[in-house]
């Protein structure tokens, strides 16, 4: 066994591999266990020591050329230390060797949990897709520091977008971190600390009540019937458009007092129970005139929905002369409208299913109030328009 101090001086004095030899090691004279592991093409720097059971255990430090001599020697001791400090480090570097990746945990478990719990799991894959796995889909989930994170969240602002928009890609990243950190895969969540930017892009329009009566205007001479009839049942019911295009029959429970439509997969996740107001009725008893199959707005083939009204609305605004309103800003004028008449927060969050009252603080602190009669009231201007008023 070879011994040799290992220094820039004496290494570059090693005499080539004898002839046939496929490696050969040199020990080092002061550092106990710092070896030098000589082949035909590299020399690598390495440390062995014996763990409390007596097994040897072999830890690699560089090759020489990445590393220097002096390196080498300092890590080496940094090593030593940690050892005789009751550290593992030939263990961690094995744990973080069989340690997923970012992108393998969120294919193998991030990705299947939210599927299995979240509707628009969708918008996950992308950001996945799109920005985790290329910024921090290589690295292992332990290797992710909050700076890491903070970049990560920075560069989607610096490339021009909006606040909005990086918060959304921030919220997917903590929560994927959150659940592996649920799971003892890692011992912190990076992304915690990690604060979301100020939202100043949020567009909330509320109609008019005389943009109303003119939209209610243009609904009655929309060509098509169907997407009129929903353009009106959003704005009469604050409810989302996947959630009413895709409403059933049996959905609706229209003998009870007060009738009540029942959404059974909305956004919130919970089943809900939402009462239906005079104006929402008369479109109903309207569409039922015009029923072809289980869906309350049929679609154009057999036993289908209704998957869009965007050509519709947009005609019906320019007849309106609503400019570029959007069909979102129907359940923004439902709950303005509400909100006027004094409605309280707690009933508006009820009737636009919010599962958190977050959402709902963007319209107002208000006082209790019942939530049938509170629902009614947003049909004023509407039953107004019907008369001609």
């Amino acid at each position: 066994m070879a011994r040799l101090k290992l220094i820039t001086s004496t290494i570059k004095a090693i005499p080539p591999l004898p002839a046939g030899a496929r490696k050969y090691m040199l020990f080092d004279t002061e550092i106990p266990g710092f070896i030098l592991e000589v082949r035909q093409r590299c020399m690598t720097f390495g440390l062995k020591w014996k763990d409390p059971s007596g097994r040897t255990k072999y830890l690699k430090i560089g090759r020489y050329g990445d590393v220097t001599a002096d390196q080498a020697r300092q890590k080496a001791r940094e090593i030593r230390a940690e050892i005789s400090l009751g550290d593992d480090p030939h263990g961690r570097r094995q744990k973080l060797k069989s340690e997923q990746t970012v992108a393998q945990f969120a294919e193998s478990e991030f990705l299947p949990h939210q599927r299995a719990r979240k509707k628009s799991f969708k918008e996950d894959e992308r950001i996945c897709q799109t920005r985790i796995f290329p910024s921090l889909g290589n690295k292992r989930l332990s290797e992710v520091t909050t700076t890491d994170v903070t970049k990560f969240h920075d560069a989607i602002l610096l490339e021009g977008r909006k606040p909005a928009t990086a918060n959304r890609n921030l919220a997917t990243l903590k929560r994927l971190f959150k659940i592996a950190h649920d799971r003892e895969l890692v011992p912190r969540n990076p992304a915690k600390a990690v604060r979301l930017f100020r939202e100043n892009n949020q567009t909330e329009r509320y109609l008019t009540d005389p943009e109303i009566k003119k939209l209610i205007a243009a609904i009655k001479t929309e060509t098509d019937a169907i997407a009129g009839l929903a353009v009106g049942f959003l704005l009469a019911t604050g409810a989302r458009r996947g959630e009413t295009l895709s409403a059933k029959w049996s959905d609706f429970q229209l003998g009870s007092d007060p009738a009540i439509w029942t959404i059974p997969k909305p956004k919130s996740g919970k089943r809900a129970q939402k009462p239906l107001n005079s104006a929402a009725l008369s479109i109903l008893r309207q569409l039922a005139a015009l029923r072809q199959n289980e869906y309350v707005f049929p679609g154009s083939k057999p036993e289908t929905f209704r998957k869009s009204i965007d050509a519709a609305f947009r005609r019906m605004c320019k007849a309106a002369g609503l400019g570029k309103a959007r069909i979102h800003d129907l359940r923004h004028t439902y709950a303005s409208l509400l909100v006027r008449q004094g409605v309280s927060l707690f009933v508006v969050q009820k009737l636009l299913n919010h599962s958190t009252p977050t959402m709902t603080q963007r319209y107002a602190h208000l006082a209790p109030s019942d939530l049938v009669s509170a629902s009614e009231r947003a049909t004023t201007i509407m039953l107004e328009a019907e008369a001609g008023v």
